[in-house]
């Protein structure tokens, strides 16, 4: 099949895209100010444009006289997220991720008993652990937990403390105990990844991501795991590859 990239096309086209990747920011409207302001041209120039998104349903004009996205925008939308399935898409991301590291990547979601691991990539080494398909992890003794617990509600994850014995490498706490731990999560929820060293296994160490979806939830975690020495001799690579997978997970599913 022919490369798109490199075929010619429709400059106009192109041109039309642009306009209407500024409507994926986090502003509701823009203005014929501010949408010329982004694109470095002329508002005599950027008008014509508007005129045909606005007659043809891509986007919309508002009484203030800014712009919003159209009909045909939102149906497009709702059209692709029938197709989206945010399981296949991060299940593939973690895979990517194995291979290029070579490092056993886990998928994990929040069920019904906490963090649940439905999904492993094993490594090319013969490391081993006892994380299985279905495990329920401990929410403070694994990175899977502990991300889960900085971006979920909080009363999810008070009640889900009082099981914490009986998940893997869990352990029966007291009340001032789970209050601690809340509070000291809850004060890091700005770090994207977690690590933790030698928990819940001795001589490995973990890293985690949270995958959010468009309404800006957490739906599923991503963690790698390798030797402690190995990994963190390799940290600043792994953090990378992670950033730059989630930012492209994270646009795949919505979420920005």
């Amino acid at each position: 099949m022919e490369d798109l990239k490199q075929s010619r096309g429709v400059r106009s086209v192109d041109y039309t895209a642009e306009i209407l990747e500024l409507f994926c920011g986090k502003s509701p409207t823009l203005s014929l100010k501010e949408i010329s302001t982004s694109m470095g041209v002329s508002s005599a120039k950027l008008y014509p444009y508007l005129v045909s998104l606005v007659r043809c349903g891509l986007l919309r004009k508002c009484d203030s006289n800014n712009y919003d996205i159209g009909q045909l925008s939102l149906d497009l939308a709702f059209k692709a997220l029938n197709y989206l399935d945010p399981f296949e898409e991060t299940s593939k991301v973690a895979k990517e991720i194995n291979q290029i590291t070579s490092y056993p990547v886990v998928l994990s979601t929040w069920g019904s008993f906490g963090p649940t691991v439905i999904q492993i990539n094993e490594a090319n080494s013969n490391l081993s652990s006892k994380i299985r398909v279905g495990s329920v992890m401990s929410i403070v003794n694994s990175t899977i937990g502990n991300t889960f617990a900085k971006f979920l509600p909080l009363n999810i994850i008070r009640d889900a403390l009082k099981f914490e014995e009986y998940r893997y490498a869990g352990y029966k706490f007291s009340s001032a105990e789970r209050k601690k731990f809340l509070d000291d999560i809850k004060n890091n929820d700005q770090d994207i990844i977690t690590i933790i060293e030698n928990r819940p296994v001795k001589g490995l160490t973990s890293l985690s991501i949270p995958i959010f979806n468009i309404s800006n939830e957490i739906q599923f975690v991503i963690t790698i795991y390798e030797d402690t020495e190995i990994l963190l001799e390799n940290l600043d690579f792994i953090k990378n590859i992670l950033f730059v997978k989630l930012n492209e997970l994270s646009r795949t599913l919505g979420f920005k």
